[in-house]
């Protein structure tokens, strides 16, 4: 999809701590208002396959794997929770401050 592409190659043309937020990123992309949807639901996809990171502000940036691992979450129902990361021998303990809207079985960052 020709949107997905330019959305990348604008966040790799400003640079790795580059973000920016969804209504600015259309606007420096020139998106037409008539293919807004199919802008968000690009936006949408690229985080979805971990091309892009939405912060909690709502801004988006490149996805760095150098910074983040992907691991599942098994929750307790005290409300904190233990990441499994593949090839790591120890599991990560999440406390109830930082799950978030976070279950059982949920793909983390």
């Amino acid at each position: 999809m020709k949107i997905k592409e330019n959305i990348i190659s604008y966040f790799e043309e400003q640079g790795v701590d580059f973000e920016i937020d969804r209504v600015a990123l259309a606007t420096a992309l020139k998106i037409e208002t008539k293919d807004y949807q199919l802008f968000f639901k690009a936006l949408n996809e690229l985080e979805k396959d971990m091309m892009l990171r939405r912060k909690k502000d709502g801004k988006y940036l490149l996805f760095d794997d150098q910074k983040y691992t992907v691991g599942l979450i098994h929750t307790h129902r005290k409300g904190f929770g233990f990441v499994t990361i593949e090839g790591e021998a120890e599991d990560l303990f999440v406390s109830p401050d930082n799950m978030g809207n976070a279950l059982d079985g949920d793909t983390v960052l």
